[in-house]
């Protein structure tokens, strides 16, 4: 596990690396840049988080090892969506880079300086007229301060017609990033500059963006009023379309490797935990990859810190049940004995409540995806989990917070998955206590017993006494059937034994034969009493308690008042 100190988180930035056959795109993609008329557009089309940046940083890289013919201007578009139009700082971004690159474009920024200038005049003009509400329109001023705007456009167009004739490679590349990231209204300013733009040759325009994004955009820009469609105004001003591929598992895995390598501390095996479930988690999204290692990174460092020693695999599992099944997560934080039933189910084990196995099966075929997940060998590291260990997980986990008492008794909709009271957690806490004293290395029915003469409820104390039975006389017939104590070092996992399994089971299938809206310790002990193969079925019969005697017992009166 890595130290709380030693964290190091990946950064959302443009990937350096040629990944993902990135660097064979951005190749082809700037060969046609190069080698085609400028006079056009190209979009790199692809949802949040595909690495849109990272090619366009890629295209950028090749672009500028073409030598001085090629001028590459990167615009970031929602870093000025501050500025009254997106026109003036495209063509202030032009002149910096003009400005910084000596040789041939040098003449060009005399007009493109003029240019900008011209078209701030006149749109701080424009707003003075709709400031004072002008009804006859554009006065003598305004039309000859557009007109030295156009103008100064023509000139550019010559400005860069003359430089073709010397250079005939000569282009201005644009490669603007993050439009899908800016208002409507400003991400239409920028596509509407590019219009005017492309007016002259030797522009060459490439877009990084959402289309979807972008589409929805156009439209509610226009509002429908000129029946423009997104779609329709995207291809009309896109020539050439690129959707970055979706990602295969193998390239996740190794995308997962470069990450890792970045990072120092990890234990090896959650390095191989990470490997395997990160391709099933984040699919194929980069940006999710680096998401899910940060947040398992950290929310292994802060169980570490509080001394919480479980197999790195378990913490990664209920991370990516947490990122992909967020309502299945959540559910088992509420219902901690819910991994060991579905263990259970998965495992096909025999004598099995019906019951509880149907309602397993609706669950995971509620959650697509979700049980073939489960089935993982690496997976079981979290089901067989013990409830005390698997409650911490999920508590460090950071899912949802530590449920208020009143809170656990939700019924679900099934009307069979029930939470657990407090005295029950209680019980399991001290079952899992008493089989690490002992060194056993599963939680038998007997810890079970062990649990309930310390924490067992009123209700259930009460109970039992009603019978003659006090927790004293069993916590003493337990202890003098237990298994002696083992030897070697203290295991911090504990699992749930078949038995103690099935008992688990019982005890909430009598939660609901009783018409009951939680889990309690009087449930488990009716449990004990059904699961006959486990010690603690034995030891309670041997105090002349049965099913029967005990369900009676709990129904002759209200013994929790």
């Amino acid at each position: 596990m890595p130290r709380a100190q030693d964290v190091k988180l990946l950064l959302d930035i443009p990937e350096p690396e040629a990944l993902f056959h990135f660097d064979d795109y951005a190749k082809v993609l700037a060969n046609a840049i190069v080698s085609s008329d400028p006079h056009f557009t190209i979009g790199i089309f692809g949802p949040w988080g595909k690495g849109k940046t990272t090619l366009l940083r890629n295209v950028e890289r090749h672009l500028r090892q073409q030598g001085r013919d090629i001028l590459v201007v990167c615009f970031d578009a929602w870093r000025y969506q501050r500025e009254s139009h997106m026109l003036l700082p495209i063509l202030e971004t032009l002149e910096e880079a003009i400005g910084e690159r000596a040789g041939s474009f040098q003449h060009l920024r005399a007009q493109i300086g003029k240019l900008a200038k011209a078209f701030a005049y006149s749109t701080t003009l424009t707003a003075g007229f709709a400031s004072v509400n002008l009804k006859e329109g554009l006065t003598k001023l305004e039309e000859e301060t557009r007109s030295r705007y156009y103008g100064w456009l023509e000139e550019l167009g010559k400005a860069m017609e003359q430089l073709r004739k010397t250079r005939a490679k000569a282009r201005i590349v644009f490669l603007i990033d993050d439009l899908d990231r800016c208002l409507p209204s400003k991400a239409i300013e920028v596509l509407e500059a590019m219009k005017v733009m492309l007016d002259v040759e030797g522009f060459v325009f490439v877009l990084a963006l959402d289309e979807t994004v972008i589409e929805k955009a156009i439209e509610i820009h226009y509002g429908g009023e000129y029946g423009i469609n997104g779609r329709d105004y995207i291809k009309k001003l896109v020539q050439m379309e690129f959707t970055l591929p979706g990602l295969r598992p193998q390239d996740i895995q190794e995308y997962v490797k470069v990450l890792i390598a970045k990072l120092t501390g990890l234990d090896q095996k959650m390095v191989a935990a990470l490997a395997e479930i990160v391709p099933i988690i984040a699919e194929d999204n980069p940006r999710e990859v680096k998401r899910f290692i940060n947040s398992t990174i950290v929310a292994s460092a802060i169980s570490a810190r509080a001394g919480m020693l479980v197999h790195p695999a378990a913490q990664v599992c209920f991370m990516g049940l947490r990122f992909k099944w967020p309502a299945f997560a959540k559910q088992l934080s509420e219902q901690i004995w819910l991994a060991a039933t579905i263990n259970g189910y998965l495992a096909g084990a025999a004598n099995e409540v019906p019951e509880a196995m149907d309602a397993v099966k609706a669950i995971l075929d509620k959650h697509p995806g979700l049980e073939g997940f489960l089935k993982m060998g690496i997976s079981r590291q979290l089901l067989k989990l013990s409830p005390n260990d698997l409650e911490q997980l999920i508590f460090y986990a950071g899912v949802v917070e530590k449920a208020r008492t009143e809170e656990r008794g939700e019924v679900s909709p099934s009307g069979l998955l029930l939470t657990f009271s407090e005295d029950a957690r209680a019980v399991l806490t001290k079952a899992a206590d008493e089989a690490r004293r002992l060194h056993h290395s599963y939680l038998e029915t007997e810890h079970m017993l062990l649990g309930i003469s310390a924490k067992a409820s009123k209700r259930t104390s009460d109970a039992l006494e009603y019978l003659g039975v006090s927790l004293d006389k069993i916590k003493s017939a337990t202890e003098s059937v237990i298994g002696p104590v083992g030897k070697g070092r203290i295991k911090r996992d504990v699992d749930l034994s078949p038995r103690t399994k099935r008992a688990i089971e019982f005890a909430f299938d009598e939660a609901r034969r009783l018409n009951s809206d939680y889990i309690g310790s009087e449930h488990f002990l009716l449990g004990l009493l059904r699961e006959t193969d486990g010690v603690a079925a034995s030891i309670l019969e041997s105090l002349g308690l049965t099913v029967q005697r005990f369900k009676e017992a709990l129904q002759k009166k209200d013994f929790s008042t």
